[in-house]
Parts: C-alpha cells; structure tokens; sequence
C-alpha cells in the first residue's frame, strides 16, 4: 500500500475518516510516552491497556476502565432476563440505559439474582420485555479492592515538584514533596576507635572483660585460647613458691644418666683442655672418681671435691 505524506497545513481541520474498520494511533509503554507532549495529544499505553491523553498538565486514562465493565443487549419483545458476566449484588451498583435513556433501579429493573438483570414494569408486579430491536446498555462498576501503580509509571510530570540532577525527593514538614540537595557526608571515628575509617584502628587499654566473648574469670586465672579461634580463662598449675611445676613447662631440656663406668675418652663433648694447667688426679684417673682431683694452674695447685666440680659442654672450672 502506498504511502502519502502530507506537510504542515495540508490537512484540512475537522477531518472526518470514513470506513467502519477504525483508525491505529500512536502505541507504546509508558516509558516510551512524549517527553514534549502537547495538550490533547493521545495515545495507547501498553503498560495500562488504556487510551490516555494529556491534558496540559499530566496523562489521564480515557479507558477502557479496569473497575467498570459495560455489557450490550438487544430486545426482541419476549426476553426479559438478561445474564450479566459479573456477579452484582446491588441494583444500585450498576447503570443501565436503553436506546440512550438511562432507566431506574427497582423501578424500571431489579436483579432477579445476583448476576441476572430483568426487566419491569413501574410497580414491580409484573416482568417488561424490552420491544424488539431496542439497544441495552449495561455498565458494571467493581469495587477496586487493590491498586497498584504500573513500574516506571511515575516521572517529574505526574509530581508537583521539580529538582536538579543530583537531588533526591523528600517529605516537607508541611507533607508536600520537595527535592533537596543531601548534605556532604564525612563519618567520622569516635569512641574506641582511632584513625580514618579507611583504617580503624582500636585504642590502647580500650579492650576488657566486656569486649571479649568470653565468661569472666577468677583472680590469678589467664586468657588462653583453645587452637580452635576460641578463648577462655584458664588456671595455670603451680609448684612450691607459686611458681609453675616442671610438667606444666614445655620446651624443657631432657636429662641422661652418666654411667660411673668408663674411661674420660668414653665420653662425647669433652670439655676445652686448658693451656698449660695440669690435672692430676689420685690412685685412679676415672672421671667418677674426683675426690682429691687437683687442678694445678702452676706456682699453687687447688684441691676440689667431686661437689665443688662443674662440667659443662664449654670446658672446665
């Protein structure tokens, strides 16, 4: 089909189309709505199923409307119960006209159920089949229970309040919307804590008994943990004077007995021989046997008894 575009003034007003098929205008979501429209402008939202139009000011629906729902009848002189497709429990809950005049509830119609309209005549005694060929019209109106606003259905133009790239909306004092500008937000650290908040840090003697997850102590008990990241007061053993007892001490040297057995040279780490002393011993030179052992530095000689000897891995004295 050809297409004929037609410039600005190329139109004549009042323009009437002729056909019975109907017209297509413009159709999209509300997102996609004019962002300069122009008082009287329509369309189709896709988001509402609605026409919409704007008035100058804001978008207001034309319909169809979700909470109403109209019905179309035609007489034939015999019929005079017509069934609704809503449930209506309430003849005032609903309009109905014929060929055009709006007729009364209880007067010209009443529900002979909830969901079933009839026709009668002025008092009521007696059904009134609408004459054949007459137009009846019925509009339902449902009570709106929920609501809820479509996403993306809400800009600047449908709130009474303008602002500047960066500010947020909020609530006056008086209950109006307002954009404001949030003030610079510099947290600062206080308390126990020091430093930036990029790098807290926590004070010196900040933390006691009541910062730790832990149950409280005695007196004389220390905080130890169990390897498991878990931490818990503990009684240390103690030996005579308080101090800890050997078993308790990890790390501790192991003793060996020395055989009383054996010649000096039997032995491994043997002490640093001094220079120009002599040992001498008595009748027997073993090393179990250091009574009378003389360490003899020259001019004098010393007499030590086996007590008074001290060997160590470094030497002798």
């Amino acid at each position: 089909m050809s297409k004929t575009r037609a410039g600005s003034g190329q139109i004549k007003q009042n323009l009437v189309f002729q056909g019975d098929a109907g017209i297509v205008i413009p159709t999209g979501s509300t997102a996609q709505r004019n962002a300069s429209p122009q008082a009287g402008e329509i369309r189709y939202n896709t988001d509402l199923s609605a026409f919409e139009g704007y008035t100058g000011t804001i978008w207001g629906s034309m319909g169809p409307f979700p909470f109403v729902v109209v019905e179309y009848f035609t007489g034939d002189d015999t019929t005079s119960e017509f069934p609704l497709s809503q449930t209506i429990n309430n003849s005032q809950n609903i309009v109905v006209t014929m060929n055009g005049v709006t007729l009364t509830a209880e007067v010209d119609f009443d529900l002979s159920y909830p969901n079933r309209l009839r026709f009668i005549d002025r008092d009521g005694s007696t059904v009134n089949p609408p004459p054949d060929g007459a137009e009846i019209t019925v509009r339902c109106f449902i009570p709106v229970t929920a609501a809820m606003i479509p996403s993306g259905s809400i800009g600047t133009q449908e709130l009474s309040a303008t602002g500047t790239s960066g500010q947020v909306l909020s609530i006056a004092a008086n209950g109006t919307l307002d954009f404001i500008t949030l003030p610079s937000q510099t947290p600062s650290l206080g308390g126990d804590l020091e430093g930036t908040t990029a790098n807290a840090q926590i004070k010196e003697d900040a933390v006691s008994i009541r910062e730790l997850a832990v149950s409280d102590g005695v007196m004389g008990q220390v905080l130890a943990t169990d390897g498991a990241g878990n931490l818990s007061f503990i009684t240390v053993g103690t030996g005579g004077g308080g101090a800890a007892t050997w078993s308790a001490i990890t790390g501790k040297p192991t003793f060996a007995t020395v055989a009383f057995t054996g010649s000096y040279t039997d032995l491994i780490n043997l002490p640093v021989t001094i220079t120009g002393s002599n040992v001498e011993g008595g009748a027997a030179s073993t090393l179990h046997d250091a009574t009378g052992l003389n360490i003899d530095g020259g001019a004098s000689a010393s007499t030590y008894t086996q007590q008074d000897l001290l060997l160590d891995g470094g030497g002798a004295t």
